[in-house]
């Protein structure tokens, strides 16, 4: 009886361990999502910073469609803004 519940307490043991480490390595993954979730955000965010500066430096005595000229004058306007 007495190996039966030193066998059963074994496999418990081994059970919280592997939970343990079943935990951490989701942890892990949720820590890397996080981080790789965060650097995607950058990435567009430079992007978009980057669209940004071309239009600010458009020289719009250049555009010869008043529709686009305006257009571009808006988004100057809203970037000023930002």
């Amino acid at each position: 009886m007495e190996k039966f519940n030193q066998t059963t307490f074994d496999k418990e043991g081994r059970r919280a361990e592997m939970e343990a480490r079943r935990v951490a390595a989701l942890e892990r993954t949720t820590t890397n999502d996080e981080r790789r979730v965060a650097l995607e955000e950058r990435k567009v965010a430079m992007k978009e910073k980057e669209k940004e500066d071309r239009i600010m430096q458009m020289d719009l005595d250049l555009v010869q469609d008043p529709k686009m000229k305006a257009y571009y004058q808006y988004r100057k306007g809203e970037i000023l803004v930002k």
